[in-house]
């Protein structure tokens, strides 16, 4: 097993390399019978343009304006629009 493991604090975010092949978790708890919570997820990179703001992820600048317009105007995550959209394609 490889030796270069990164300690990772609680609550926080761990990310993996893509050429490894091999993830080893230990929970390095104080008190005994202390628990360890873990989600790993996995998935394939989706090599598309990311862009931020605040809590909004998005791939464009204009997709995060909209999205805020959207916030703004009640209609964010409008579970109707997004239906009607998806039967217009």
């Amino acid at each position: 097993m490889p030796s270069s493991g990164k300690k990772v604090p609680a609550l926080q975010t761990a990310t993996f390399a893509a050429d490894g092949d091999i993830i080893v978790i230990r929970n390095d708890g104080q008190r005994k019978g202390d628990t360890l919570d873990l989600l790993l997820m996995t998935g394939a990179p989706l090599r598309e343009p990311v862009a931020m703001g605040g809590p909004i992820v998005m791939n464009t600048e204009r997709e995060i304006n909209d999205a805020y317009r959207q916030l703004s105007d009640g209609s964010f995550l409008d579970r109707e629009r997004v239906l009607r959209q998806q039967n217009k394609s």
